[in-house]
């Protein structure tokens, strides 16, 4: 601290399983003390404040290191102890990791940058140990995570306060996206997406520092939170370019974070009729939409709709259900754009883009989506007979006219004739071209 060495500040209070390594020796029988003999936390924090003043720590830093030694020493008794006591002594330990972040928010804004990696260092551990914590208890509430909200929201607002009006104060606004980074990752896990909206609406503003001052890997991340947002919000374009910023700049090295990426951006991408390379669904292991691609590019909606709702409560938990849902319409243009393919090669018509409605009926039959409501069926009710011809006409006309006023489709129905009459030139517009 005296030497305002940040780097090596940060080190000495980091909880992951390096933090025992990166502690003098001293700090390690603290805390091992700590974990073999139960006793009061707080008295031991006391005791380390004391020792610590004694040493020549500022009172301010005493405070915050006894703190997280008891964090840590409690955090090898959860490790080494039983099932039954770990979710409390991991609850003993966030408070003490509460503490310690309060303490230093409290004082931060004094500090010159040098302190930077410190708050870097609280605000990874504190929102991985509050989710660790509320996994361990079992929490509906998340009652850990709401307080991890409230810290990391301080923590920006003591980033943010005042005006940077030096290059040191600039230096110090240069953490400001990477605690957004980490409160998207809090607030998705409360499932609060206006708190999410807030954080864009805050990053948009003129007192944030320029994009291009932070880190690529800091873009990287909030591209991707920001794409997953948007497709909640149903901006399916702003969606796409946010998460192909975030593929195209994601480093090679991190295929856990590539294959997170794809997870929402293969779905989108279909949308504008674009499918990932070749191999790379197997290579990062999402053979699973596979099925999803296909089914789409084939026509197949009721093979689409078996493959979402094979994985319905992942794709809702993620936001991306009602977006799946809406590929039906994309391959219902599929499924009309092949089955004009096949009748214009077959047929001895002369006027080949007057296609019959008829033409339509058997394709729909084999791969139209089933009727939603039969799930309402008793079970021991006989199956409901098949629609008829006309039945399936007229679901056919009410899916062409959709397609036809989002411009998918080029041309129009003739009511009279049961014809669709299509434009001769480019009648299924490229899906990039056309807005769904």
């Amino acid at each position: 601290v005296g030497q305002q060495d940040g780097d090596a500040v940060a080190a000495a209070l980091r909880l992951d399983a390096a933090a025992v390594a990166a502690n003098p020796p001293a700090a390690q029988d603290a805390a091992r003390r700590l974990a073999e003999h139960p006793g009061s936390p707080a008295k031991f924090v006391s005791a380390v404040v004391t020792q610590g003043e004694a040493a020549g720590l500022p009172p301010n830093y005493a405070v915050i290191y006894a703190e997280h030694l008891a964090a840590l020493g409690l955090l090898l008794r959860a490790a080494q102890g039983g099932a039954t006591d770990r979710p409390d002594l991991m609850k003993q330990a966030f408070v003490h990791q509460v503490a310690a972040f309060d303490k230093l928010l409290r004082f931060y804004s004094k500090e010159g940058s040098w302190a930077v990696p410190v708050l870097r260092t609280f605000v990874r551990d504190t929102r991985l140990l509050a989710a660790a914590t509320d996994c361990a208890a079992k929490s509906r509430t998340n009652e850990s995570l709401r307080e991890a909200k409230r810290l990391l929201e301080n923590c920006f607002r003591v980033t943010m306060i005042g005006q940077a009006v030096d290059e040191d104060g600039l230096r110090k606004r240069q953490v400001a996206l990477y605690i957004v980074n980490n409160q998207f990752r809090v607030f998705f896990g409360l499932k609060s997406l206006q708190l999410c909206r807030n954080l864009v609406n805050q990053v948009q503003s003129r007192s944030f520092p320029d994009m291009d001052t932070f880190t690529l890997s800091e873009r990287v991340t909030y591209s991707y939170f920001l794409g997953r947002l948007l497709i909640f919000q149903d901006s399916l374009a702003e969606a796409r370019e946010a998460l192909q910023f975030a593929l195209t700049n994601c480093h090679p090295s991190n295929p856990r974070n590539i294959r997170r990426i794809y997870e929402y951006l293969v779905p989108i991408n279909l949308f504008v009729g674009r499918r990932p390379a070749q191999g790379a669904l197997t290579h990062f292991g999402i053979d699973y939409l596979d099925k999803i691609i296909t089914a789409t590019r084939m026509g197949n909606v009721r093979a689409l709709e078996a493959a979402i709702q094979e994985r319905g409560d992942e794709y809702i938990a993620r936001g991306l259900f009602l977006s799946l849902d809406r590929l039906k319409l994309v391959a219902y243009r599929n499924l009309f754009r092949n089955v004009v393919a096949v009748f214009q090669r077959t047929t001895t018509e002369t006027k080949k883009e007057r296609v019959l409605l008829d033409t339509f009926v058997g394709p729909f039959r084999s791969f139209g989506e089933e009727d939603p409501l039969a799930f309402l069926q008793d079970a021991d009710a006989p199956p409901p007979a098949p629609p008829s011809d006309e039945e399936v006409l007229e679901q056919i006309k009410c899916i062409l006219s959709n397609l036809i006023h989002k411009r998918c489709i080029k041309g129009y129905i003739s009511h009279e004739r049961n014809i669709l009459v299509l434009s001769p030139k480019e009648p299924f517009p490229a899906l990039d071209t056309v807005s769904l």
